[in-house]
């Protein structure tokens, strides 16, 4: 546990950079996020060599971390460079996907360790209900602020439902 903790600090960075390097391939430009890819390499290793021998493989978890957070701060950086923008509301939307997300979060933990109080670790249906009960709050608690925020990534949501509704009707 304390691992996938260390490795978090990454999850920020590479769900950041996943749809930029999309951005690119939507481009043909396949070859820039492989550079980056590779440079980014050398992030990792920068990182992971002196913590390996004070952390051990915490420190590799760390360097990981740093590496997603390399290659998107040179994606962001080669698509301004390049005269691109994060134009029209994408940093505004960012910034209110990143308060809902941190809300989640601490709604998340609360619960967990609510769960982990009041029903511990022994046995399975225990264990379930502090990963599930929490996995399920938080995507309840997401989609609410995206629609408290007015964020059109609710009406996303709100259509994906609407079809598996009427899938399960259907058939």
């Amino acid at each position: 546990a304390r691992t996938l903790r260390f490795y978090l600090f990454g999850l920020v960075f590479a769900s950041i950079d996943w749809p930029l390097n999309f951005a690119y391939y939507a481009r043909n430009d396949s070859r820039t996020p492989a550079a980056v890819g590779i440079l980014s390499v050398f992030v990792y290793l920068g990182v992971a060599l002196p913590l390996l021998p004070r952390l051990s493989f915490l420190g590799l978890a760390l360097a990981d971390g740093a590496k997603h957070a390399g290659h998107a701060a040179m994606t962001i950086f080669l698509i301004y460079r390049w005269g691109g923008r994060l134009g029209q509301g994408v940093l505004r939307t960012a910034g209110q996907t990143l308060i809902a997300a941190g809300v989640m979060a601490v709604g998340v933990w609360a619960l967990a360790q609510w769960l982990l109080a009041l029903l511990g670790v022994a046995g399975l249906g225990p264990r379930l209900a502090v990963v599930l009960g929490p996995a399920g709050a938080g995507a309840a608690i997401y989609y609410l602020l995206l629609r408290l925020l007015r964020l059109p990534e609710a009406a996303l949501v709100d259509r994906a439902i609407a079809r598996i509704a009427a899938r399960r009707r259907a058939g």
